[in-house]
């Protein structure tokens, strides 16, 4: 429980201080936080496969469930973005 509030609060330090130096939009910030695990799980997804860096005997399952819940959750904040354009100006 106590790892979940730190990486929670990490993770709305990141998009405030986004913000606040860098004039980022509070909405495109929380959208990077979900894109990145994205892009770093398609880029290292040959590691996950049976005999891979991560899964050399193939006993270990592929993140695909996480992958998934990432996509979804970038979707839904890039919605959110498209059909409310007002947030995009609320921010530092």
């Amino acid at each position: 429980m106590r790892s979940k509030a730190f990486a929670l609060l990490i993770s709305l330090l990141f998009v405030v201080g986004l913000s606040y130096f860098f004039h980022v939009p509070f909405v495109f910030g929380l959208l990077f936080l979900f894109l990145w695990p994205v892009v770093g799980m398609l880029i290292t997804a040959d590691d996950y496969m049976p005999g891979g860096w991560e899964n050399p005997d193939g006993t270990t399952k592929t993140p695909w469930g996480r992958f998934l819940v990432f996509v979804a959750l970038a979707g839904a904040v890039g919605a959110i973005i498209v059909l409310f354009p007002q947030l995009r100006v609320y921010g530092l």
